[in-house]
C-alpha cells in the first residue's frame, strides 16, 4: 500500500510540475513559440493542412537539422507561424505548400524553419485549453489526500 501512495504521489507531482511549467511558458510570450524540453508546441489555426491537420489539432514539433520533401515544417512568416509541407528544395530554399492549398507557398531561406512536425493530438489540445483547470483539479486530489493522510495520523495518535 505504501509503494502505491508513493507511486500515485510521484505521478501528482509531476503532473503539477508540468502543468506548472507549461502555463509559465505559455505566458512568457504569447508571440513566441517556446521549447519545452526541445519541442515546440502549436495549435492549427486554418484549414490550410487539412485532412492531414485539421483546425484545432494540437502538434508536437522538434526543431531538426537537417529536412526532405514530404516534411511538415513549422517557420514564420510576417507575424504568424505558418506549418505547411515542404514540396521542393533547392539549394538554401525551400518551398512548401499546404495540403488543401493550390498554389504553392513563396520560397523560403531553410534556416527559416523553425521545426519539423512530428505528432498531433486532440488531447493534448484539451490538456493545453483546459491546463489551469486540470491544475486546479490536482492540486484539490493533492490537498484531500494530505488533509486524509494527516486525519488517519491524528487518529492513530489518538488511539494509541
Amino acid at each position: 500500500m505504501k509503494t502505491i501512495n508513493l507511486i500515485k504521489n510521484i505521478i501528482l507531482d509531476i503532473i503539477i510540475v508540468v502543468l506548472i511549467v507549461s502555463i509559465i511558458f505559455s505566458f512568457m510570450n504569447r508571440n513566441k513559440p517556446v521549447p519545452f524540453m526541445g519541442y515546440y508546441f502549436f495549435t492549427v489555426m486554418t484549414g490550410s493542412m487539412q485532412n492531414t491537420l485539421q483546425v484545432g489539432d494540437s502538434i508536437i514539433s522538434k526543431k531538426v537539422d537537417t529536412y526532405k520533401v514530404g516534411d511538415i515544417v513549422t517557420y514564420k512568416l510576417d507575424n504568424a507561424y505558418v506549418t505547411h509541407r515542404i514540396v521542393k528544395i533547392e539549394g538554401d530554399k525551400v518551398t512548401t505548400k499546404g495540403d488543401a492549398n493550390q498554389l504553392n507557398d513563396p520560397a523560403i531561406k531553410k534556416n527559416q524553419i523553425l521545426c519539423k512536425f512530428v505528432y498531433k493530438s486532440k488531447w493534448l489540445n484539451f490538456l493545453v485549453k483546459n491546463r489551469i483547470l486540470i491544475v486546479i483539479f490536482v492540486l484539490i486530489i493533492y490537498l484531500v489526500e494530505a488533509i486524509i493522510k494527516e486525519m488517519k495520523k491524528k487518529v492513530v495518535d489518538d488511539a494509541s
